[in-house]
């Protein structure tokens, strides 16, 4: 009889344990690559949208379908002029032969869920920007514009929406150009060491990555002061009014954004409190190793073990920003980008690793 309870016991159990395995599957869904998600078309698409009335075009759009996982994707929105994605504004830009001409912008503004809203000024801007309109009297009545989107999420490769159709009333905005560069300085090294700020597209959009302590000021000159911004008086913004510094901060790692695209420029500080290994070298995608930064070498460091796999570094355990590979390259380890970077391939071994943050196109680890 004890014999027939236990074996009906382990019957039991061994029913639970599959049921438990079941249930683990389903909660725990494998992350996919999507080949395409919708781009709504909004109800003023059969309308003729004036520009110069207008002061921004709201968008809605469905979520990939990443297998369930729950994934927070940047989307950005991209826009041309005959439905052709084949050349970017910033590969124009980046082609010092003058031979590459765009046939779409890209954005700066960026959104984090299936809403968002294209400002007037920005659409307008990457028209003249495509068009190479010089004049009030080169704009046409009307334009046809092509806009889509494309998802980003580090562990993955970009998806694009469909491609929807507006007719505009455009509207003639100088195209400016900004400079690659501004650049910060400080009481973090007693006013001595400019620290670049840089503008990938040459946007008017700046980011940089800098060990801050105290007051900082931003100027547009590597070597001198002339034209330097100071505090605006109003948090966040700065201006070329005479006023002071920008207001202190204490010492540690930040992340540095400056817009100077609008009527007011402004900045940001984002205190970096971690800089992270992540990958399978560490077993997976949910294990961190914390670096810890050295003054002395100015890079993050650690020194760890890591397996056969690929690895890439985030800030603060969150994928918001992360660095990978650079032009979709798992061995770029002398250019790290935050752009949908690769995945870095690592071969198994005791290493010092090395990360060097500062500005786009410089990034680079160094494993020892």
């Amino acid at each position: 009889m004890k014999k027939i309870i236990m074996s009906s016991l382990l019957l039991l159990c061994s029913a639970c344990l599959f049921t438990a395995c079941d249930d683990d599957r389903d909660s725990n869904p494998t992350l996919l690559q999507p080949t395409s998600f919708t781009l709504n078309s909004p109800s003023y698409a059969a309308s003729l949208v004036d520009l110069a009335t207008t002061s921004s075009l709201p968008l809605t759009w469905s979520q990939p379908d990443y297998g369930g996982f729950p994934v927070a994707a940047t989307y950005i929105a991209q826009i041309s002029l005959n439905g052709s994605f084949t050349k970017s504004y910033a590969e124009e830009l980046a082609d010092e032969s003058g031979e590459t001409v765009c046939d779409y912008v890209e954005l700066s503004n960026t959104f984090n869920s299936c809403k968002g809203s294209i400002d007037k000024e920005a659409l307008a801007k990457a028209i003249v920007n495509i068009a190479k309109w010089e004049a009030d009297e080169d704009v046409p009545a009307s334009q046809d514009v092509y806009i889509r989107l494309v998802s980003e999420y580090s562990q993955l490769a970009p998806i694009y929406s469909n491609v929807i159709k507006l007719t505009v009333v455009p509207i003639f905005v100088e195209a400016k150009v900004y400079p690659e560069f501004i650049y910060e300085i400080g009481n973090e090294s007693e006013w001595k060491i400019v620290h670049p700020l840089r503008s990938p597209n040459l946007d008017g959009i700046y980011q940089g990555y800098y060990w801050l302590n105290g007051e900082f000021k931003f100027r547009p000159n590597e070597n001198d002061w002339t034209g330097d911004w100071e505090y605006a008086g109003e948090e966040g913004v700065f201006a070329d009014n005479g006023g002071g510094n920008f207001p202190a901060v204490e010492a540690g790692f930040y992340q540095i954004d400056a817009d100077m695209t609008g009527d007011k420029y402004t900045y940001k500080v984002t205190k970096v409190n971690t800089i992270s290994i992540i990958g399978t070298v560490n077993g997976n995608w949910d294990t961190d190793t914390d670096m810890t930064y050295n003054p002395e070498t100015g890079a993050w460091e650690v020194r760890t073990t890591l397996t056969d796999g690929a690895m890439k570094f985030r800030m603060n355990h969150d994928w918001a920003v992360s660095w990978g590979g650079a032009n979709g390259d798992p061995d770029a380890y002398d250019n790290l980008t935050q752009d949908n970077g690769k995945d870095l391939n690592v071969k198994a071994g005791a290493y010092i690793v090395q990360l060097f943050i500062s500005y786009e196109g410089n990034n680079r680890v160094v494993l020892k």
